[in-house]
């Protein structure tokens, strides 16, 4: 998640997609992506408290994204 948000700065990516020849289609999936994994960040994780990896992998949103996750790659394939 660090490399996605902060690393390939996808935020910038988003709001200039075309630029990056990435098409609608594309740009709706990845967005959705972006969208789930920005909430599941926000609402589970913080900087200044542990957060147990099993409660992450466990949790039915996370699997989501991992299902998320994959039409990405497909879309891009």
């Amino acid at each position: 998640m660090h490399q996605l948000f902060d690393d390939y700065e996808i935020r910038d990516v988003l709001n200039d997609y075309k630029t990056y020849g990435i098409s609608d289609s594309q740009y709706e999936i990845l967005y959705q992506f972006y969208v789930a994994i920005d909430q599941f960040s926000s609402e589970k994780m913080s900087w200044s408290q542990f957060v147990d990896p099993l409660d992450v992998l466990t949790d039915p949103k996370w699997i989501n994204i991992q299902y998320m996750a994959k039409k990405v790659l497909k879309a891009f394939d």
